[in-house]
C-alpha cells in the first residue's frame, strides 16, 4: 500500500477509504482480508466519485500554489489535464488514476502471494533468489530503479508467476471486422464478442512445455527468444498492459527485497492449492499457510 502511494504522490492514510470502496467494487477475492490484517484502521463505507474529484483537484490546487512538482503519477495526469484543457474533466481523471492504482494494488497482492507461495515450494529456486538478493546488498547501499534492474533472476521468478497465475485470466474482445481463424472452419462476424483465457493460453502446453511446472529459466535472456508472441498476457490487452507491468514488477521486486533479505519462506508440504472459482482476479480456495524463518548468517 505505502509504495503503491509513493509510486501515484497519495497519502496513504487519505485514500485509505478510497481505496477500499474501490477494492469493495473490482476486487470480488479475499484480498479484503488481507487488506484489513495490514491496515486493521481502516472503515467500511462508500466513496462516491465526488470524493475523488475532490481529492484529485485538492492535490492540484496544492501543488500550484506552492508550486511544487514531483516524480509521480498524480503528476502526470496534472500535467494531462493542462494540456488538454475541457477535453478531459478532473472528474475522469480521478476515476481513471483510481482504477489503476487499485488495479494495481490488486495484481500486486495477489502476484506477491503466489510468488512466495512457488518459492516455498521450489526451495532451489527461493535459495538461487536469495543468492542474488544477498550479492546485490553487497555491492549496493541505496535500491534505485537500476539497481532492482539488475535482479534479473528476480525478475525471471516474477515473470514466471505471472504465467502460472495470470492477474488477469480472462479478457472479453470484440470483433471490429469478420474474421476467419486459420485453419478452422470458423468465421467470426463482425460484432462478435470474444472470450478469451489468458490463463489457458499460459497453460497451454504448445506455448509453454511443461506448463505446471514452475520453471523462471523459461524467462532468461537466452530463452526469452523461444515465448511465442501474444502467448504471454499477464494483464491481458488492455492499454494499461504496460503501466502494469513495470509497477507491479517493481513493487514485487521491493517486497522480496525485503522479505528475501532477512525470512526465508516454507509450506507445509501436505498443503495442496485449490484456486476458488467464483472469485475474481485468481486467488486460492483459502488463505496459504506460509511460514517465515529468519535467514541465518
Amino acid at each position: 500500500m505505502d509504495t503503491a502511494c509513493s509510486a501515484f504522490g497519495f497519502n496513504s492514510l487519505e485514500v485509505l477509504d478510497t481505496a477500499n470502496s474501490l477494492l469493495k467494487e473490482k476486487s470480488r477475492s479475499g484480498f479484503l482480508h488481507y487488506f484489513h490484517l495490514v491496515y486493521p484502521s481502516f472503515k467500511m463505507g462508500s466513496r462516491s466519485t465526488g470524493d475523488l474529484q475532490n481529492y484529485l483537484q485538492n492535490m492540484m490546487d496544492l501543488r500550484k500554489k506552492n508550486d511544487i512538482r514531483e516524480d509521480d503519477i498524480i503528476q502526470a495526469f496534472i500535467d494531462i489535464l493542462n494540456e488538454v484543457n475541457d477535453s478531459f474533466s478532473v472528474n475522469e481523471a480521478a476515476e481513471e488514476m483510481f482504477d489503476i492504482f487499485v488495479d494495481n494494488l490488486i495484481y500486486s497482492y495477489s502476484t506477491l502471494l503466489f510468488c512466495l507461495y512457488e518459492l516455498a515450494v521450489n526451495e532451489d529456486v527461493q535459495q538461487d533468489a536469495i543468492g542474488e538478493i544477498r550479492r546485490h546488498k553487497k555491492q549496493k547501499n541505496q535500491i534505485t530503479e537500476d539497481s532492482l534492474k539488475a535482479l534479473t533472476y528476480l525478475d525471471m521468478v516474477i515473470k514466471e508467476t505471472l504465467r502460472k497465475y495470470p492477474p488477469v485470466p480472462i479478457v472479453f474482445n470484440k470483433c471490429e471486422e469478420d474474421y476467419n481463424i486459420p485453419d478452422v472452419d470458423l468465421r467470426l462476424p463482425k460484432g462478435t464478442f470474444v472470450f478469451v483465457s489468458i490463463f489457458g493460453i499460459h497453460h497451454d502446453l504448445d506455448n509453454f512445455p511443461d506448463p505446471e511446472k514452475f520453471n523462471p529459466d523459461r524467462f532468461s535472456e537466452e530463452n526469452m527468444k523461444f515465448v511465442k508472441p501474444n502467448t504471454y498476457l499477464p494483464f491481458g490487452y488492455s492499454l494499461r498492459r504496460d503501466i502494469g507491468i513495470r509497477l507491479t514488477t517493481t513493487q514485487i521486486k521491493l517486497g522480496l527485497l525485503n522479505i528475501l533479505s532477512s525470512f526465508s519462506v516454507s509450506l507445509d508440504k501436505s498443503h495442496t492449492l485449490a484456486f476458488n472459482n467464483k472469485k475474481l482476479p485468481v486467488c486460492p480456495e483459502e488463505p496459504l499457510p506460509l511460514k517465515f524463518e529468519p535467514l541465518k548468517d
